[in-house]
């Protein structure tokens, strides 16, 4: 049997209850064969929670961009830091920020040929230079809001006629060269040998029966687990990468014996993937410093190792100086004992003195 779907008046059919690549990002999954029954389904999008997303966006990028501002401050007349500034002099901070920065501004090239190619086109600004509004001089914060000139009327305009770019723009642009494959889960933020590079997965039955499955990435051979549900083999790599982990493949017809297929993909991501891939790597304490981040955060050690580094630091420092306010202390109190012990043999000497003074006078009496 097969599984007959109609989308704006064109007739679709496909072999598999799953079917994936009529509407873009959405799968139906058929649960049980009616041939006398015909269900409509409205598909939307939920804008408010679009517009909720960028807000909390805006409001997460902001804290992280105070707690910088707040950590690196000079003083006025720039003679050092300010006394709660702790990552002055952490180069890998002040780079991680000025490339977060650089990023956000720069053309996504997941969303190549698009009007929508960057955050500053769908209306928000960064504020890397003094900017005046209403008769105030704004400072050059690094602060992220909506371009008081035109930017609500860009949000909406992108909102409300360019939803695939702004997909685009915000999510991951996937690229399949065999349309009965599938990835049915992928990781959130993508590792940097991952992006944009060509991911082959092949599927192999042989004589026996029995699936394998391999996945070559930027010149690296994995091995997979095959399992089989509904006769469509699913592949995991559980435990060869941190980031292929979290994928999971699945061809959506059974394999013959001593038969293989093969896909490649390339995923390329947008603006808001790579900021978002960024920011996680930098923050999560979870990260191994030896990974990179996404092109060009490709610095070792994330920002929550260096923070702490400053606060061990910091800790070391003040147990110095508890130890040598200690031994001051020992020292003032030794000092004070042997001037306690000289002043005592000092008064001892001026009373012999004053009595040895004393006898000559009474001598000549």
């Amino acid at each position: 049997m097969l599984a007959k779907i109609n989308v704006d008046g064109t007739d679709y059919q496909r072999a598999s209850n799953s079917i994936y690549n009529v509407v873009k990002g959405i799968t139906f999954n058929l649960q049980n064969a009616n041939t006398t029954t015909t269900i409509t389904v409205n598909v939307t999008e939920d804008k408010q929670s679009i517009m909720e997303g960028l807000d909390n966006f805006i409001n997460v990028y902001n804290d992280l961009n105070t707690f910088y501002n707040k950590q690196t401050a000079m003083k006025s007349d720039f003679s050092g830091p300010e006394e709660e500034a702790l990552l002055t002099d952490v180069k890998y901070v002040t780079q991680f920020m000025k490339e977060l920065q650089k990023n956000m501004c720069a053309p996504s090239s997941g969303s190549t040929g698009s009007s929508l190619n960057s955050l500053m086109s769908i209306g928000l600004q960064l504020n890397l230079t003094s900017y005046s509004t209403d008769g105030k001089i704004g400072k050059a914060d690094g602060s992220l809001r909506l371009d008081p000139k035109g930017g609500e009327e860009r949000w909406t305009k992108a909102l409300n006629g360019q939803i695939d770019e702004l997909v685009s723009l915000f999510g991951n642009t996937v690229k399949n060269t065999n349309a009965d494959f599938a990835i049915i889960d992928s990781p959130f933020v993508l590792d940097a040998d991952f992006v944009g590079q060509d991911m082959t997965i092949t599927i192999a039955n042989d004589s026996n029966g029995v699936l394998t499955a391999t996945a070559l990435v930027n010149g690296f051979t994995y091995v997979g687990n095959v399992s089989v549900a509904g006769g469509r083999p699913t592949v995991e790599f559980k435990g060869v990468h941190n980031c292929l982990d979290k994928f999971k493949f699945q061809y959506n017809k059974p394999l013959a014996n001593n038969t293989s297929v093969s896909t490649t993909y390339n995923i390329t991501p947008g603006i808001m993937a790579k900021v978002n891939g960024a920011i996680t790597h930098a923050v999560d304490p979870n990260m191994n410093p030896d990974k990179k981040l996404l092109p060009p955060f490709n610095i070792d050690g994330p920002l929550l190792q260096a923070i702490e580094k400053i606060k061990q630091k910091n800790q070391d420092e003040t147990e110095k100086i508890k130890k040598m306010e200690q031994t001051i202390n020992k020292q003032m109190a030794s000092f004070e004992a042997s001037f306690s012990r000289v002043s005592m043999a000092q008064e001892k000497y001026n009373t012999v003195k004053m009595l040895l003074d004393g006898f000559p006078a009474a001598n000549k009496r």
